[in-house]
């Protein structure tokens, strides 16, 4: 039958000099505890463990060193999981400009609380794919040059009071299969769009400030899905909610105002695929119909005869 055993805590560096080293010796269960300072290694999780920093404020920096490789290719993120599941806690964790991800998990499950992923030039701060699935939870994810938070091929993700900013685009989701949902989170001036869901995939947004992005709010297109509950969707270049392609939509008790051109932008395929219920837009509060007076035409005055 199955042996208990009783966790262990590996200390780096009192006990081991580098966080590969703890890796090496850890069995599945074991928590490894890391001492602040700034470590740059390369770290590949291949057993079910908890890696957490010790004190406050992400005072442990893991960096991914200089990659040796050629001009173009890609170098390896920063930590890459390859066990059923692992915990991330309290980490400030860097990536390099040749790595798709800081952090990929393409095959388990895995939980970032209270970490700090700076892109560094990555092209994706958190990558969950391949059906792997992943829990953020009080995180800031930042200067990324493609996606803050990544989910595709049939990754599934949750996200709660997250920040994810100054990256090409916030979230993106995409694939059929690929469902990400955020609850209380900050997605805002991202360079592009705050969220992003295409080819099928899914999205949940509740209770969320996507905000200040340059261009759009949330963009669906593709036959995506999206759900957006009492959020404040609002202050974004362009648009609050684009939607194209056969996309749907559920829309309710939003704040769509301050958007700079439209509060939804929708094309004639999603005509009939759009239910709106208690949002805002300038000039008309908690509106629910008729679906025109949230896409009102260039000039168009509300009721009230405050320009939309």
């Amino acid at each position: 039958g199955t042996v208990n055993r009783a966790k262990r805590i590996l200390d780096v560096p009192n006990k081991f000099s580098s966080i590969g080293e703890a890796l090496e010796a850890a069995q599945d269960g074991d928590v490894i505890r890391i001492k602040h300072g700034r470590y740059r290694e390369q770290l590949v999780i291949k057993k079910r463990v908890h890696l957490v920093g010790v004190g406050s404020g992400q005072k442990v920096i893991i960096e991914a060193p200089a990659p040796l490789i050629w001009e173009g290719s890609e170098g390896p993120p920063t930590i890459l999981l390859q066990t059923a599941e692992a915990k991330l806690g309290n980490l400030s964790i860097v990536g390099n400009s040749s790595a798709p991800a800081v952090i990929d998990n393409m095959c388990g499950e895995i939980t970032i609380e209270g970490c700090a992923v700076r892109g560094g030039g990555a092209a994706t701060g958190i990558r969950i794919s391949d059906s792997a699935t992943g829990t953020i939870r009080f995180c800031n994810v930042s200067e990324c040059r493609a996606h803050g938070v990544a989910v595709q091929r049939q990754g599934h993700a949750a996200m709660e009071k997250t920040h994810v900013f100054r990256c090409h685009c916030g979230v993106m989701v995409g694939d059929l299969g690929s469902q990400c949902a955020l609850r209380g989170c900050h997605i805002q001036l991202n360079f592009q769009a705050g969220v992003v869901v295409h080819s099928s995939g899914q999205v949940l947004v509740d209770e969320s400030e996507v905000t200040r992005n340059a261009v759009a709010g949330v963009a669906l297109s593709v036959q995506a899905r999206g759900v957006l509950s009492s959020n404040r969707i609002a202050d974004n270049g362009k648009v609050g909610v684009c939607l194209s392609e056969q996309s749907l939509a559920s829309i309710r008790g939003c704040d769509l105002r301050g958007n700079a051109g439209r509060p939804l932008l929708k094309s004639e395929s999603c005509d009939d695929l759009v239910e709106l219920e208690g949002n805002s837009v300038d000039g008309i509060e908690g509106d629910a119909t008729p679906k025109e007076k949230l896409v009102p035409s260039p000039g168009a005055r509300s009721e009230g005869g405050n320009s939309l």
